[in-house]
């Protein structure tokens, strides 16, 4: 049986640099608005710039061409330090079947992180032209280091190498 359901694909990351997360979703129910929670492993970040017409720091957060002229994205940080991300609206519209993106995120590694890890979206609901909601399952994702990137620590600091295979020298 098909349902609706929220998939989450990335970049391999590098420590200290940012990396694209996609998030896409598979439906067959009609959506006009949607939200859902990102909670993220110790060491991660969203990533944020500085844009000129807002004139103040941003999330790097872009939504998809399935979205319409008028659809909005507020990203808050929750209590419990998960980023809530909510789509809508208003008046209501619903979304373009296609394609399954919804959103390309840049998050960002702490130069000190050098292992993989997993981060999650939780409490995903997808809500109708008629404001009926729907909860989807939520989504575990890895946040892949790239193992061709060698670490190594002396008394100043931190040397990041690539293997020669990997176009490292």
């Amino acid at each position: 049986v098909y349902a609706d359901q929220v998939t989450v694909s990335t970049e391999e990351f590098t420590p200290g640099e940012t990396f694209s997360v996609t998030v896409s979703l598979e439906n067959t129910t009609t959506v006009a608005a949607y939200q859902m929670v990102l909670y993220l492993p110790e060491g991660f970040s969203i990533n944020r710039y500085y844009d000129e017409d807002e004139e103040e720091y941003v999330n790097d957060c872009t939504l998809s061409s399935r979205h319409k002229t008028g659809h909005g994205l507020g990203i808050t940080t929750q209590a419990d330090g998960g980023f809530l991300f909510l789509v809508y609206a208003n008046p209501t519209k619903t979304l373009k079947s296609t394609p399954s993106e919804l959103f390309t995120l840049k998050l960002k590694a702490a130069s000190t992180v050098v292992v993989s890890k997993k981060a999650s979206f939780k409490n995903i609901k997808i809500t109708d032209a008629d404001g009926n909601d729907t909860s989807l399952d939520d989504v575990t994702f890895d946040l892949t280091y790239d193992s061709s990137i060698n670490i190594s620590q002396d008394e100043n600091g931190y040397t990041m190498t690539m293997d020669e295979e990997n176009g490292g020298s």
